[in-house]
């Protein structure tokens, strides 16, 4: 029932405010962005998603910040940019490998994975020249990179 998720990250993201919890207010926005994204509200996921970003970089949570670059990339290649969420996606992929992160995929990251593969499949060689400059990203290239294409 996302409609009733959506409800419940909103008061748990009023608590975390109220009571100055960084992380909690992080977690939270990275989670109610994928909900707002699902339902079509791409301006108010790509703000909720890069205000957790920038609470998960303020923490040093790496973690945190490759799941607020995920978000990143399904809003790119739910936004038909797919040059976008190819880089954004391979990035996410180098930095989870790196940070040895739990490869179970979330709902956010199926999502994503779903419009990435057909990316790939349309764009052929230009689709590995971008997977590829998206793996060489340091995370804060990356970061900057996904903010720059929130801003566009």
């Amino acid at each position: 029932d996302c409609q009733e998720a959506e409800r419940c990250y909103s008061q748990s993201l009023e608590l975390f405010r109220r009571i100055d919890d960084k992380a909690g207010q992080a977690s939270c926005m990275a989670d109610l962005g994928y909900l707002v994204c699902r339902k079509g509200d791409r301006l108010l996921a790509a703000s909720l998603y890069q205000e957790s970003l920038v609470l998960f970089g303020e923490l040093g949570d790496r973690r945190g910040i490759v799941r607020g670059l995920e978000g990143f990339a399904l809003l790119a290649a739910t936004g038909n940019r797919p040059e976008a969420s190819l880089q954004l996606a391979a990035a996410t992929e180098m930095l989870r490998e790196n940070l040895r992160m739990p490869g179970a995929l979330s709902p956010q990251r199926e999502m994503m994975k779903r419009v990435i593969d057909g990316h790939r499949e349309q764009m052929g060689n230009e689709a590995h020249r971008l997977w590829t400059t998206g793996r060489a990203m340091t995370i804060e290239q990356a970061i900057e990179f996904a903010l720059d294409c929130a801003a566009q």
